[in-house]
């Protein structure tokens, strides 16, 4: 289980970056988080499956995959990557708290568009480019403040 978790979570870390190595243009960061957000939600619901197992199994988090204290859960780097892309959004004095919040938020928002379609496809959900637009709203907050 852990092979297959680390296999499709690399897969995953990959697709989160591919928009931007492809563009060949310098993004802004709500630029790279928007695409960040927009690749999350195409890979996922292009492979309902393995998103499924990487954020939907029983037992596939540390203690299930038999990992000690010191080795990191293989979606480890995807989260970093996230709360990364996040931070890059907010003012440089922004706190901690405050860009892991909106990371972990926004996390929870893109699991839901992709994880409630995936379960319960028979609800009219709105299309993904809106639920993204809408779970982004939380940075693009930042981005307007006065620093």
């Amino acid at each position: 289980m852990t092979t297959v978790i680390t296999t499709h979570f690399d897969e995953f870390a990959q697709a989160l970056q591919a928009p931007l190595a492809t563009d060949g243009v310098e993004a802004t960061p709500l630029a790279h988080l928007e695409a960040m957000a927009q690749a999350y939600v195409e890979w996922a619901l292009a492979r309902p499956g393995h998103y499924r197992v990487l954020f939907s199994a029983t037992n596939a988090g540390p203690t299930g995959l038999g990992l000690d204290d010191e080795t990191a859960h293989p979606g480890a780097p995807t989260f970093r990557a996230l709360v990364s892309a996040v931070s890059a959004c907010f003012p440089a004095d922004a706190g901690d708290v405050a860009v892991l919040s909106t990371a972990t938020e926004l996390w929870a928002s893109l699991h839901g568009i992709v994880d409630l379609r995936i379960t319960k496809p028979e609800i009219p959900w709105p299309d993904p480019p809106t639920l993204i637009d809408h779970a982004l709203a939380a940075v693009r907050a930042q981005q307007q403040s006065p620093t």
